[in-house]
């Protein structure tokens, strides 16, 4: 006994010196960019704030510290919906953590590269990034990163007029949101399933999509609704019914957050023309005209046409046609890209077609 209570002081020391390697190791980043990775996920507009205020230690930094720092410039950047313009960064990260780098950030600099390959419009690289975030994240569906690189790749296929395969992304994302109990993220998949399932012509799942969603919002007393109802009024609006897509679109167009105003402005837009409410569709379009993507700002442009060609204002008739045509061809060269990246994901990405043999496949066992 006495033997066994002298020892302990030497345990309690090398526990106490194991700790402070791990915590003092090579791997420990510095605490203030762990807050600040931190405040990405909830303020990024407040994260990127206090990474410009380190800009001027960062070039002092060692190299694994100024590495992370950049890879939170990346993460910050993404979560404000600030749109990537170059790959030089990432693709830094990538071969850093590929090679010497912190391995557990590994799939994180995989997962902003695709975020910045989406941005460029390169689908091919960003698939192929998503997907190795994907394969290098904690096995067991734990991880709410796997989640969103699984959402991510549905929206890619998605542009690409793959309805089925955009599908079972979705769905993989929410097996996974639904084991980690993610409400919030629950309810995204299903309306992004949603959508997929009215694109696919399949009006009863795309319904219980929604309705799976709006029950999940009112149990656990989520602000989702606008999310919902926008995405009510689009199918309201594809099947006539412009009324009711008036009427649900109402919420939407208080409570949108500034990252969902141009889908909904430009449902907005489409339904008040469609119930002959001109002044509504006049206001709406000009605030598209403002806020919305290329793809919106093409129908705003249309819209304001149309509206002054019922109110008889020929001269700003012109003018909105031109703009239109203006926006189309952006558009137009937009979709000459997307359709050289669907060509190139479907015929030089190997992990992609694997993915739709196997839908074939599983569509062929069932039927």
């Amino acid at each position: 006994m006495e033997q066994r209570v002298k020892a302990l002081p030497g345990i309690m020391l090398m526990f106490f010196l194991a700790v402070m390697v791990s915590v003092c190791g090579p791997e420990r980043h510095p605490v203030s960019l762990v807050e600040v990775d931190s405040l990405a996920e909830t303020n990024p507009r407040r994260a990127m704030s206090l990474l410009s205020a380190m800009a001027g230690e960062a070039a002092s930094m060692p190299e694994d510290h100024l590495m992370y720092y950049r890879l939170l410039q990346l993460k910050a950047a993404d979560k404000a919906y600030i749109g990537h313009t170059s790959d030089s960064i990432a693709m830094l990260l990538v071969d850093y953590y590929e090679g010497r780098g912190d391995s557990r950030l590994l799939p994180q600099a995989y997962y902003y590269a695709a975020c910045v390959y989406r941005d460029l419009h390169d689908a091919p690289q960003a698939l192929n990034y998503f997907q190795k975030a994907a394969n290098t994240m904690p096995a067991g569906g734990g991880s709410r990163q796997k989640g969103h690189a699984y959402n991510q790749m549905g929206k890619l296929f998605m542009l690409q007029d793959l309805d089925s395969v955009a599908l079972h992304y979705y769905q993989e994302a929410y097996k996974i949101e639904s084991d980690r109990k993610d409400t919030l993220d629950m309810i995204a998949s299903l309306c992004d399933m949603s959508v997929s399932y009215q694109r696919l012509g399949d009006l009863e799942n795309c319904i219980r999509s929604l309705e799976a969603a709006e029950n999940l919002n009112a149990l656990a007393g989520l602000n989702k609704e606008y999310l919902i109802l926008y995405r009510l009024s689009e199918v309201f609006l594809e099947r006539g019914q412009s009324d009711s897509a008036w009427a649900c679109i109402q919420l939407p167009l208080v409570e949108a957050p500034d990252f969902d105003k141009s889908a909904v402005l430009s449902v907005a837009s489409k339904a008040s023309l469609a119930t002959g409410r001109l002044d509504s569709a006049y206001v709406i379009s000009k605030e598209l005209l403002k806020v919305g993507s290329i793809y919106a700002k093409q129908t705003a442009a249309r819209v304001l046409a149309e509206v002054c060609l019922r109110q008889g204002r020929l001269a700003d008739v012109v003018h909105y046609i031109n703009m239109y045509k203006s926006f189309s061809d952006s558009v137009s060269v937009l979709d000459a890209r997307r359709a050289m990246a669907n060509a190139n994901a479907l015929y030089d990405s190997r992990f992609v077609r694997s993915r739709i043999c196997s839908l074939r496949l599983k569509n062929a066992i069932t039927s």
